[in-house]
Formats: structure tokens, sequence, C-alpha cells
């Protein structure tokens, strides 16, 4: 079964995690790990989501990890609809802390959207209609806006 799904998904995989770390050899060997995780962990998959969303939230949890372990930054572009962002730049985990304050499934839309998750697919699989995660991303990103403009934040 892995073989089949490394042959369906691989291509897929490799793209979204190039998508975040923009290196093709770290692509490569995080692609291999993310395969490797998801032959450790096929036992204890439930079904509740469809295997490919699945497999690609083992894709960016091996890919986060390894960028937070080397500190590589999160490009900016990931919050194209914050303007002012994009003249700075930001390590993930310091974006996060600046929305600790807010609930747990609030900051769990504006990660996976900034994921380059799509709405439909957050609202998958948190279990919220998708109508719901647009008002909670949006609710965030003007969260963070505020914050950001008042200086309330890491220099």
């Amino acid at each position: 079964m892995i073989d089949e799904l490394y042959q369906q998904y691989h291509k897929d995989v490799y793209c979204y995690i190039y998508s975040l770390c923009h290196n093709q050899t770290l692509s490569e060997d995080l692609t291999s790990e993310t395969f490797y995780q998801v032959m450790l962990s096929l036992p204890s998959f439930k079904g509740k989501s469809h295997i490919k969303t699945w497999i690609f939230s083992i894709a960016r949890h091996t890919t986060y990890k390894e960028l937070k372990k080397r500190k590589i930054e999160v490009s900016t572009d990931i919050l194209p609809d914050i303007p002012f962002i994009q003249d700075y730049s930001y390590h993930f985990e310091d974006i996060m802390e600046l929305i600790k304050d807010q609930p747990e499934k609030y900051q769990q839309v504006f990660r996976l959207r900034i994921e380059g998750y799509a709405f439909e697919e957050i609202a998958e699989i948190l279990e919220l209609n998708a109508n719901s995660v647009r008002v909670i991303y949006h609710r965030m990103k003007k969260h963070l806006k505020d914050i950001l403009e008042r200086g309330d934040y890491f220099e």
C-alpha cells in the first residue's frame, strides 16, 4: 500500500514541500522523510479525512519541524493580504507567538492557512464549515495586523 501511496502522491508532496522551503535538495529529503513517517503511521490512520490530506499533514509537520530546527525564515508572501508585512521577515514561530492569546481553534485555522491549505481543506480537517474558517482567518489577520501596527511585538 505504501508503494501505491508513494506513486500517487510523491510528486504533489514534493511540490508542496518545495513551496514551503524553496530548496530542491531539502525538498527531496523531506519528501522521503514524509513517506517514511507515512509508512510508520499508516496503521493508525483512521480515515477521518482523505488520505491525501493526511499525507500532506505529515509533510507539513515534517517540513516545519526541519525548518524550525534550521531556523529558516517563513516567506512573507504567506500573508499576502497584509501588505505592510511584506517589508519584514518573520520566523514561523514568531508569527505564531503573536497570536498565542487567541483561541486554539483560531490558531489552528491561521496555521493551516499559512501552510497553504484551502479554506475547504481546513474546514474538513477541523470539522468546521468553510465560511466559519474564512471568518476566523479574517479575524486572525486583523488581530495580527493590529498587533504589528501598534508595535506590540518582538524586536
